[in-house]
């Protein structure tokens, strides 16, 4: 049994994307940034898209941020969708818009995460982590998941 316990509560694990997005005040896409509780980025996503009435696909997004936490993500619509967004009411998603680029966000468009993680019933003082490994759940294994997903199924897993 582990020492610790996290992600009690949505408020125990915050993610905060560092995006790659270049912002201006022009362009055919306009940037938002999402705030979410307690769901995860393809929900968040579908539900907005259903607002809009548009294909989720029409929404870009640079990565999955997980469910049980609190998160801050960039995501891309189509220039001129900012404005019916401000009537979007959701209890789990706030919606800021940030600006204009030329290309939509699309997977991989981030620097990376910025995370507060709150350990409960630590039995010991952790060690201080700079950087770590970018893991999405258990699934996530890298830029490699396909590959890595087929090694698996295969049964291949020294690969």
């Amino acid at each position: 049994m582990a020492g610790y316990t996290i992600k009690q509560q949505p408020e125990d694990f915050i993610v905060k994307e560092v995006t790659a997005a270049k912002i201006s005040k022009e362009g055919n896409f306009s940037y938002l940034l999402m705030k979410k509780r307690n769901m995860n980025t393809i929900e968040a996503v579908q539900k907005i898209a259903d607002f809009l009435r548009v294909p989720n696909k029409h929404i870009g997004f640079a990565g999955n941020k997980d469910k049980v936490a609190v998160t801050e993500q960039y995501i891309s619509v189509p220039a001129g969708q900012e404005k019916r967004l401000e009537g979007f009411k959701d209890p789990c998603i706030d919606l800021e818009f940030k600006g204009k680029g030329i290309e939509r966000i699309s997977l991989g468009d981030l620097e990376g995460n910025n995370f507060e993680i709150m350990i409960r019933e630590c039995s010991k003082e952790p060690k201080k982590l700079d950087r770590f490994v970018n893991y999405f759940g258990e699934q996530r294994f890298s830029k490699n998941n396909i590959d890595i997903g087929r090694y698996i199924i295969k049964g291949k897993l020294e690969k």
